[in-house]
């Protein structure tokens, strides 16, 4: 509500401005205080915008201008922002690509499309993602889920892990890759745990 007075404020302030002309350069900005105090207003929101988790400077500024504050003051509060290295698109990528691949790894693909949708450039985007390995990604995403298949065969095995993997953004051939080594490894472990009898002298049939 505050904000709301205060924009209110200033805009009255400005069309006061235009229906006294031209004439007096003085009254060509509103009163400094209130846009200093608008400014300030729009700070502290994005503070709390920004004490959720880290945001790119393009998520900021689409927060202000949904409540209301013009351009100019959006411009000072992310500069403000900027200055203290609270925005900073780079550090931003880097979070979100490490996020992704700490809680839901996916490929490079589909965090590029992500961060384009966040507004942050096509160059600060390549930069973040040149060291993201697929495959490491895929194999990584797939482990999890193929705990949640040990009882499939083959064919379901594949069907379920190549969909999974599909929707986090992957390529065939890593898809294929991936697969192949998780069920190897399924079957490995299945092997070691079922295969081996024990032996009276201390060593296995296997040996």
């Amino acid at each position: 509500m505050d904000d709301y007075l205060t924009i209110t404020a200033i805009r009255s302030q400005q069309s006061r401005v235009k229906s006294q002309g031209e004439g007096d350069s003085r009254l060509q900005t509103p009163d400094p205080r209130l846009r200093d105090d608008l400014v300030q207003r729009a700070l502290d929101r994005a503070l709390r915008y920004l004490s959720y988790r880290p945001r790119s400077e393009s998520e900021v500024r689409a927060r202000l201008h949904r409540y209301g504050y013009e351009d100019d003051v959006i411009a000072r509060t992310l500069d403000r922002l900027r200055g203290s290295g609270l925005i900073d698109d780079a550090s931003f990528a880097a979070f979100w690509k490490e996020n992704r691949a700490s809680f839901k790894p996916r490929s490079s693909r589909l965090v590029a499309q992500e961060l384009r949708q966040k507004g942050v450039s096509p160059e600060i985007i390549a930069q973040a993602l040149e060291t993201l390995d697929n495959e490491a990604e895929a194999y990584r995403a797939g482990y999890k889920k193929a705990h949640f298949l040990e009882r499939a065969d083959y064919y379901g095995f594949r069907k379920k892990l190549s969909a999974f993997l599909h929707r986090r953004g992957f390529d065939y051939e890593v898809i294929r890759l991936v697969v192949e080594r998780l069920w190897q490894e399924k079957e490995g472990d299945s092997r070691s745990v079922v295969g081996v009898v024990p032996d009276p002298d201390g060593e296995s049939e296997n040996e």
